[in-house]
């Protein structure tokens, strides 16, 4: 694991530029350009000043947040309806401090996101131990307009990339130096980051089969790791799971994704809403449909994984977001799979990590919903960037190479 001290002046340089370049969006959509586009082709900012013309999850995640702000408590059933909780503690500290305005959600949001390029830093310095191609994945970050976005409009990413980069770089730490406690605080991580957005479950079965890769010499300490972590989960997770189970009389995370998962049947087949009608139950009925509909099902199936490994920008949008996202996509997806092609057969433990978060997030996209705005594969796109670099090194040095070889006599 690298000291982060020994590279104090970086992460300085990166965190304050990324802060200044979020500071200046929010000040520009905020002041100059009321009509602004974002990547959903709506205004950013119209009328007062408030949290509710902040675009995004807004309606869910802000009403619940004012009433823990206002009362102290969730509330009854509404934060279990849509969304995990913790976005709207979020909210809900800066509302209580400072009051319900547009500057409670955007400067705590934009700190936290700089904080994200720093993370990206050093994520990238420990799997491949290079400051060159870690400096270029921070500025990445830092640059790339969809982060900026992300961190001033009403989106829980800005929070739940803070999180699950906690937790990779504490896990790859772990394979370094395998001590219990840096896995127990890891596991804590992760379950913070699935009570923001409940896809990160879906990863934690793959963080016990990375375990058992890294420990596989060490039986003994991985039956102790594997302990750990379902521990360390559990009591993240277990208070809220009790609270629905309280509420509801059955084991319930959220139902944000039974939604999702609904939804990504309707947006191919929209006879579906009619079908659904009478269920309480999303995923069951997802579930149902499926089972009648194996072909219509394979099919949209087929048109999600198109959607989400070669459409490089969302749709309806103008033609200046679809040059920005085309470069984006063109310039981290391609060289990014090589780069991390080229780990795995190196054996490099950390970036085995990476593959199986992005393999986990991909599946499960690709069998349930996308968004039209693409905004599910953001987080992929996000640690695919230090790979993207090492894959353009790797060409770089072996062209260098190719040059300096002297031609046949």
């Amino acid at each position: 694991m690298q000291n982060i001290i020994s590279h104090k002046k970086i992460l300085i340089t990166i965190f304050l530029l990324s802060l200044a370049l979020r500071v200046s969006a929010a000040f520009f959509y905020l002041n100059f350009d009321k009509h602004a586009l974002t990547l959903d082709r709506r205004p950013f900012v119209s009328g007062p000043y408030d949290t509710w013309n902040v675009l995004g999850d807004r309606d869910g995640y802000s009403s619940i947040a004012r009433n823990i702000a206002a009362t102290g408590s969730i509330g009854g059933s509404e934060g279990a309806i849509m969304h995990p909780p913790l976005y709207s503690y979020f909210l809900a500290f800066f509302y209580k401090l400072f009051g319900f305005n547009v500057y409670s959600l955007l400067l705590p949001q934009i700190i936290l996101d700089a904080l994200n390029s720093t993370l990206i830093f050093l994520l990238a310095l420990n799997i491949f131990n290079s400051r060159k191609i870690a400096l270029f994945s921070g500025m990445f970050y830092a640059f790339n307009p969809h982060f900026i976005l992300l961190s001033i409009q009403l989106y829980s990413e800005t929070l739940y990339f803070f999180l699950m980069l906690a937790a990779f770089l504490l896990l790859i730490g772990f394979s370094y130096k395998p001590k219990l406690k840096t896995l127990f605080i890891s596991a804590m991580f992760m379950g913070l980051a699935a009570l923001t957005r409940s896809i990160l479950l879906v990863f934690v079965p793959f963080v016990f089969i990375w375990l058992a890769i890294v420990l596989f010499k060490d039986k003994n300490k991985l039956f102790k790791s594997w302990l750990v972590v379902f521990i360390s989960l559990s009591l993240v997770i277990a208070p809220w799971v009790a609270r629905n189970y309280r509420l509801f009389h059955k084991v319930l995370f959220s139902t944000d994704y039974q939604l999702v998962v609904a939804k990504g049947v309707y947006n191919f087949y929209p006879e579906f809403k009619t079908y659904a009608l009478g269920y309480e139950d999303a995923g069951e009925v997802f579930l149902n449909w499926v089972k009648e509909n194996p072909a219509k099902y394979y099919k949209a199936c087929l048109e999600r994984l198109k959607i989400f490994l070669f459409k490089p920008y969302p749709f309806d949008v103008s033609l200046r977001n679809r040059i920005v996202s085309s470069v984006i996509f063109y310039l981290i997806f391609p060289l990014g799979i090589f780069g991390l092609i080229l780990s795995l057969k190196s054996c490099n433990k950390p970036a085995l990590l990476i593959f199986l978060f992005i393999l986990s997030v991909s599946v499960t996209h690709i069998l349930t919903d996308l968004d039209g705005e693409l905004r599910y594969r953001i987080p992929i796109e996000m640690v695919l960037a230090p790979f993207a670099f090492y894959g353009l090194k790797t060409i770089l040095s072996l062209k260098g190479r190719h040059l300096r070889q002297p031609a046949a006599s």
